[in-house]
């Protein structure tokens, strides 16, 4: 098993198990068994910030404008789970202006080698390099968890829009995104092209989206022409639509952000009382 000095979980783990169950009782437990299947140095969990506002959202309104809030019971939930994981020697971290997958790559750039960073968001493919691994965390019992390195990351097929995506690293996923966009999370992406496209459109030039925000679509063609030209017209397709991608990009690339620590004092009795409610004695001492 590979030791990790830190591991980065991603807060947005909770409302994924919140929807799940209705409780965070599996998100605190998540974050135990990765601290004792490890034994890192440090075990972190990034959060939202807690202010309005975004560097994305400034960047395009429509960045997810359509997602429902969970509602006040979650974010309640989720208060109580930040005053607990302290009595679990876990460090919380946030940062103005940013989303937890910010907050995620940040930290794994800022905190000592080696570190995990585990998440069940893909763009968090993202933080993967020499010294960070990244958990893929399945959001059901039926799909499995996957280990994705610097080693394995071009082999390891990811599922996205229906596409199992292979051949990329970190910086193509990047590109992968931001061409194939997010409906969900408005992200324009390019005019008809999904996982599928985008991928074809990577195979055949990796650089595609760099060269072509840097007015370099020549470079661009050549490459398709020599790999794949029956991809050839989606230069054309870029190109007039050069700043929705550069939009895109903007939106799915992370950011490294000045961190806060959210410090929040131990509290025996308010832990203990957390623990009893979702029948968790026996996880937390029972061995």
């Amino acid at each position: 098993m590979t030791a990790y000095n830190t591991i980065i979980v991603d807060g947005g783990l909770a409302r994924g198990h919140w929807e799940g169950s209705g409780h965070l009782g599996w998100f605190v437990r998540r974050i135990i068994t990765l601290h004792r299947e490890h034994s890192p140095n440090m075990i972190a969990v990034a959060w939202d910030s807690p202010h309005e506002g975004s560097i994305r959202r400034e960047i395009s309104k429509s960045y997810k404008a359509d997602r429902s809030d969970p509602g006040d019971e979650f974010h309640l939930a989720v208060q109580e789970v930040k005053a607990v994981l302290p009595w679990f020697d876990v460090v919380q971290y946030c940062a103005p202006r940013a989303e937890a997958d910010d907050v995620l790559f940040s930290l794994s750039r800022s905190l000592p080698p080696r570190s995990l960073v585990v998440s069940a968001d893909k763009d968090l493919l993202q933080v993967v390099s020499p010294e960070v691994d990244f958990l893929k965390a399945g959001t059901r019992r039926s799909i499995p968890d996957v280990l994705v390195t610097a080693n394995n990351i071009r082999d390891t097929p990811i599922k996205m829009g229906g596409c199992s995506c292979t051949g990329l690293d970190a910086t193509g996923w990047t590109s992968l995104l931001a061409l194939s966009g997010d409906r969900v999370d408005g992200v324009p992406g390019l005019p008809k092209v999904g996982p599928g496209r985008a991928l074809a459109i990577l195979r055949a030039c990796p650089d595609f989206v760099s060269l072509v925000l840097a007015g370099r679509e020549d470079e661009a063609r050549q490459q398709i022409y020599a790999v794949d030209d029956s991809v050839s017209k989606w230069v054309e397709v870029a190109v007039s639509h050069r700043e929705d991608l550069r939009e895109s990009l903007d939106l799915v690339r992370l950011y490294l952000v000045d961190l806060d620590i959210l410090n929040m004092p131990d509290d025996d009795y308010r832990a203990l009382a957390w623990v009893h409610a979702h029948d968790m004695e026996d996880f937390v001492f029972g061995e």
